[in-house]
């Protein structure tokens, strides 16, 4: 694994005009883009190290502790590692620290002397098809190795003094191996429901204006990214091709449009603007006018379904309302659903789940959302729970393509970084979240819609105080600024 902060130029300081007479604070954010997603395991062990593959270490098969592309033959190699250490007591690979370990893994063969003197043939050659550095000469899948066991079993033992609490250990060996099988077979059905960590590879910082740049979303082909940005003195939105040309403001209004988010087809820009009393709009990726979908005076980050026949977005009941709920509009009908939001708090950054059975948003807490915390909402029974404790600022969360991992920017343990909570059946979360980034600053993210590209914001909020002068005839802009 390449660390992504070796990549990842040292952030340079930025300020923004500001056309007051006073200090502003101001959001200063580039979004930058990756090349490449590759995916690797999770690593069970406290902190975090750079560069390091992230993976169970001790499980680990030459070919995942290389990077390489994973298949079922790695689970035989883990499966291997599991019965090994089940019948000598002890793992077959173990170093000091990670890199020890992976060392062992790639350079050196398992210590057979501390199997048990007596291990039958037939079960010492299971594991030596099992550990092979080389997956070709692997078994090919679980049920070889069952049928293995089945044999140790069956197997004619020789007669003479002892035979029997031999024949009787190795009977509950087989046993315990069986059992053991029944344990590899289920932690690799919930491996295989799992999201491994992607990681971040070749960054390309894609721009560089003074002023808030925020809330990337992909193009379908995934070359192009369409943001929000107030460099011209408004939220606009902006389109720019990664590492081609520059980018070009697509709204150029007065009004304030935000969030923008890419049709399916990519035919179309979502957003939403306080235009025209308040909405959700869409405009051609290419330029033209604004369209007007649904009025909508408040609105989060906008949503398409997967068809691209329906948005989501949430909203406030109304203007003087608190109250909030999921709307979703279709696109080809007049038909509209609603689904309460029972938060202890507002809600924004919404995000639709593949199946469109669950929408993940924010909650924040307080003034300026110095907490806020991720929850999923079940959309036919409108149930809410929560995905992070809200001790922390958590935001932009998303969904993996499958819908079994939800990533989202958090500070827990300091900077702003993308992590990835693994979520089970109904979108239930499923052990610890998962850290993938140091030190980067986020602020939000997005995905391709194949999942091998990744764009994301980053930036911190800093104030300065600029001297502006006073105009009879005219008001001071931002180039009057000193």
């Amino acid at each position: 694994m390449v660390s992504c902060l070796s990549k990842v130029r040292p952030e340079l300081p930025c300020s923004r005009k500001s056309s007051a007479f006073g200090p502003e604070l101001a959001a200063c954010a580039e979004i930058r883009s990756f090349n490449a997603l590759s995916e690797s395991p999770t690593l069970t062990r406290e902190g975090t190290e750079t560069g390091v593959i992230m993976g169970t270490a001790a499980y680990m098969s030459p070919e995942q502790a290389r990077g390489k592309t994973l298949d079922k033959r790695t689970d035989i190699w883990s499966f291997g590692c599991c019965l090994f250490e089940a019948l000598s007591g002890r793992a077959v690979f173990l170093g000091e620290t990670v890199s020890d370990t992976i060392a062992k893994i790639l350079e050196r063969e398992p210590d057979w002397k501390a199997l048990p003197r007596n291990t039958p043939p037939r079960l010492k050659e299971l594991l030596t098809r099992c550990l092979t550095k080389d997956a070709t000469h692997r078994l090919r899948d679980i049920g070889e190795a069952r049928l293995a066991l089945d044999g140790v079993l069956d197997e004619p033992r020789p007669s003479g003094s002892g035979f029997s609490s031999v024949r009787a250990r190795w009977i509950g060996g087989a046993l315990l191996a069986l059992a053991v099988i029944a344990g590899a077979l289920w932690l690799l059905a919930e491996r295989t429901r799992s999201r491994p960590a992607p990681v971040l590879r070749n960054p390309v910082q894609v721009t560089s204006a003074i002023g808030v740049e925020d809330y990337p979303s992909w193009s379908p082909h995934g070359r192009t990214l369409a943001y929000h940005s107030d460099q011209s003195g408004t939220w606009d939105i902006w389109v720019t091709q990664v590492g081609v040309g520059q980018p070009v403001n697509r709204t150029q209004s007065a009004s304030n449009d935000r969030y923008p988010s890419w049709s399916p087809d990519g035919t179309q820009i979502a957003f939403h603007s306080n235009r025209d009393g308040g909405g959700i709009f869409v405009i051609p990726p290419l330029g033209g006018p604004a369209r007007k979908l649904v009025p909508a005076s408040r609105a989060t980050r906008v949503h398409w379904s997967e068809d691209g026949a329906e948005i989501a977005f949430g909203e406030n009941a109304s203007s003087s309302s608190r109250d909030q709920f999921v709307h979703i509009q279709s696109l080809r009908a007049s038909v509209e659903r609603r689904v309460p939001i029972h938060t202890w708090g507002g809600a924004f950054d919404l995000a639709w789940s593949p199946n469109g059975d669950s929408f993940a948003y924010v909650v924040s807490h307080g003034s300026r959302q110095s907490q806020s915390q991720i929850a999923i909402l079940t959309v036919d029974d409108g149930d809410a729970r929560p995905v992070t404790e809200g001790l922390a600022n958590a935001r932009s969360p998303a969904w993996s393509r499958e819908g079994d991992a939800l990533y989202f920017v958090t500070n827990r343990i300091g900077g702003r970084d993308l992590w990835m909570q693994p979520l089970g059946a109904a979108a239930i979360p499923r052990g610890e979240p998962i850290h993938i980034t140091t030190g980067i600053g986020m602020r939000s993210f997005a995905f391709s819609r194949d999942g091998k590209r990744f764009a994301y914001s980053k930036g911190n909020e800093v104030a300065n105080v600029w001297r502006v002068p006073s105009f009879e005839g005219r008001r001071a802009t931002w180039n009057d600024a000193e």
